[in-house]
C-alpha cells in the first residue's frame, strides 16, 4: 500500500513542478521546486529498497544509458558553470527524481496513464473554476486572452493536457485491441474537454503536433486497408486545414503577429550567436535566463524556444548528442515494444509528440517539467513490461497447436491468476488466430516471425502478454467487448 501510495505521489509531484505558485525571497523562487525536490526525495527513501533490487533492464536500457550519460555530463559541467549555485540545484533535482523514477520502473505503464489523466481531469477542471470565480491569474498575462488555469504558463497547460490525452487515447485503443472494455465514452469526454481546453490556450503549434501524433495513433491502430483509409483522412484534414487556414487563425487571434513566429527567430539568432562562444561545453545546466538577463538589460526569455538550441547554449555539442540519443532511444524502444507485443506504446507516440513540441518550445533536456518527468516514467516502466512479457513467453514454451473452429475462450483461473487463458492455442491481441508465419488482426506478425515473441524462445500467447500489460480481464467485468475476426481471416483460419 505504501509503495503504491508513493508512486501517486511522485506522479503528483511532476505535475506539482509546473504548477503556479506563490514566490518567495528575494530572488522571488516559485515554491514548487524545494517541494517537489522533498517529495522525489521521500519517495526514493520509501522505494529505496526496490530500486536495490530493481530489474536491470530498467538501468541497462539504450534510453536509461543515455539519460544516465547526460545527467553525468551535467554534473561534469558544473566545474565550468557560469552560476553554480543554479546549475547545482537543478542537476540535483533531476538526478534524484531519476532515481526515485527508477525505483517506480516495475509499477504498470497502464497505471501511469490512467493516474495521469485522472489529476489532469483534476487540473483541467480547476482551470476553468478559478477562471469562473473571476481569479485574474488564472489568465496569461498578455494584451489578448489565454487561459493558463493553475499552471506556470498557458503553453504548460496545453502541453500537460496533450499529453494525458494521448495517453488515455493508448490506453483505450489498448484494451480495445485485448477484447476489453474500453471505456470509449468516458475516454472521449475526457479528449473533447482536454482538447477545448488546449484551444482556449491557444498553443497553436501543439495542437497541430498534437493532432498529427493522433493521426499515427490512429494509423498505427489500424489494420489492412483500414490504414490506406486512416492515411487518406489524413491527407484530406490536413488539405481542409490549409484551405480554411482564413477562419481557423481568427480562433487563436493574438494581439500581434509576424514573420518571427512570435519572436521566436529573433531569441533562436540571439542563442546561437552566443552559443559560438563555447560550442563544446556550453555555459552549464539552468544558466540560460540569468545569462541573457545581464546581456539584455533585465529582459530575458525564459528559455530558447528550441530544444535543442537551448542544450547547445547550456551543456554544449555533447549535451545536444546525448540528449539526441535518448529521444532516438525512446523511439526505437517504442517500435520494439509494439512489434513484440502488438500493442500501441505509450513511449512512442509520447516521445514523437514531445519532439515535435520540442521545436518551437524547451520541454525536455532543461530544467524539469511535468511532460520531462512523465516520459522517463512511462519510458522506463514500458521497458521492463516488454522484458517481463518475454520472460513469461519464455517460460511458457511452446504452446498447443490451434484447433480450427474451437472458440478461444479468455478467463482468470480462480479469479487470481491475472493470465488469460491459452488452453486454445496462441491467438492475437484482438482474439485471431495466430499460425506460423500468418498475419494477425493487428498488423503485426505471429510468434515465429523475427520481429515477434518467437525470439524469446517460444510462440508465446498475444493474451498472456495482453495481460502481463495490466490487460487481463478482470472478474467483474461481465461483458468484455470483443473484435471479430474479418471474414477473410476467419476463411483461412478455416482452410489451413
Amino acid at each position: 500500500m505504501l509503495e503504491r501510495v508513493s508512486f501517486i505521489i511522485l506522479v503528483f509531484a511532476m505535475f506539482l513542478i509546473s504548477a503556479d505558485s506563490p514566490r518567495a525571497g528575494e530572488e522571488e523562487r516559485r515554491i514548487w521546486t524545494p517541494v517537489v525536490l522533498g517529495l522525489a526525495t521521500l519517495v526514493l527513501l520509501i522505494r529505496l529498497p526496490i530500486l536495490l533490487r530493481i530489474d536491470r533492464r530498467a538501468l541497462f536500457n539504450p534510453a536509461s544509458l543515455c539519460f544516465a550519460g547526460y545527467l553525468i555530463w551535467l554534473a561534469a559541467g558544473l566545474s565550468w558553470s557560469i552560476n553554480f549555485n543554479e546549475s547545482l540545484n537543478h542537476v540535483l533535482m533531476l538526478s534524484i527524481v531519476f532515481f526515485a523514477v527508477l525505483s517506480t520502473a516495475e509499477n504498470k505503464v497502464y497505471q501511469t496513464a490512467l493516474i495521469v489523466t485522472v489529476i489532469t481531469a483534476l487540473v483541467i477542471m480547476t482551470s476553468w473554476l478559478t477562471l469562473a470565480a473571476g481569479f485574474d491569474w488564472a489568465l496569461s498575462r498578455t494584451d489578448f486572452w489565454r487561459l493558463k488555469g493553475i499552471m506556470t504558463h498557458e503553453q504548460t497547460l496545453a502541453l500537460v493536457c496533450i499529453s494525458a490525452m494521448l495517453l488515455a487515447i493508448i490506453w483505450s485503443l489498448n484494451r480495445r485491441r485485448c477484447g476489453l472494455e474500453d471505456y470509449r465514452s468516458l475516454v472521449i469526454g475526457f479528449v473533447v474537454l482536454a482538447f477545448i481546453t488546449v484551444l482556449a490556450a491557444k498553443a497553436r503549434s501543439f495542437t497541430v503536433f498534437s493532432l498529427a501524433t493522433a493521426m499515427l495513433i490512429a494509423f498505427a491502430h489500424a489494420s489492412g486497408n483500414r490504414r490506406v483509409g486512416v492515411a487518406f483522412a489524413g491527407l484530406v484534414g490536413l488539405a481542409a486545414l490549409v484551405l480554411s487556414v482564413e477562419f481557423i487563425l481568427p480562433l487563436f487571434e493574438r494581439s500581434h503577429q509576424d514573420a518571427t513566429l512570435s519572436g521566436r527567430t529573433i531569441i533562436w539568432a540571439m542563442t546561437w550567436e552566443e552559443i559560438q562562444a563555447r560550442p563544446l561545453h556550453g555555459f552549464g545546466f539552468a544558466t540560460y535566463p540569468g545569462y541573457f538577463e545581464k546581456l539584455w538589460n533585465n529582459w530575458f526569455p525564459a528559455h530558447a524556444h528550441n530544444l535543442w538550441l537551448q542544450v547547445w547554449f547550456e551543456n554544449g555539442l555533447i549535451g545536444v548528442l546525448l540528449i539526441t540519443g535518448f529521444l532516438s532511444a525512446t523511439i526505437l524502444q517504442g517500435l520494439r515494444f509494439q512489434r513484440q507485443t502488438g500493442l500501441l506504446s505509450y513511449t512512442l507516440f509520447f516521445s514523437i509528440f514531445l519532439t515535435l513540441a520540442s521545436i518551437m518550445a524547451v520541454v525536455i533536456g532543461a530544467k524539469l517539467t511535468t511532460p520531462y518527468g512523465l516520459l522517463l516514467i512511462v519510458a522506463l516502466q514500458e521497458e521492463v513490461l516488454r522484458g517481463q512479457a518475454l520472460d513469461h513467453a519464455r517460460q511458457a514454451g511452446p504452446q498447443p497447436p490451434f484447433v480450427p473452429g474451437k472458440r478461444n475462450r479468455r478467463h482468470v483461473q480462480g479469479g487470481s491468476s491475472g493470465w488469460a487463458s491459452s488452453q486454445a492455442g496462441p491467438t492475437s491481441a484482438a482474439g485471431s488466430p495466430i499460425k506460423d508465419g500468418s498475419t494477425i488482426e493487428d498488423g503485426s506478425t505471429s510468434a515465429d516471425d523475427g520481429g515477434s515473441m518467437g525470439r524469446a524462445g517460444g510462440r508465446g500467447d498475444r493474451r498472456d502478454i495482453a495481460a502481463e500489460a495490466g490487460l487481463a480481464p478482470n472478474p467483474a467485468v461481465t461483458k468484455a467487448k470483443r473484435f471479430k475476426p474479418r471474414t477473410h481471416q476467419r476463411t483461412a483460419a478455416a482452410t489451413r
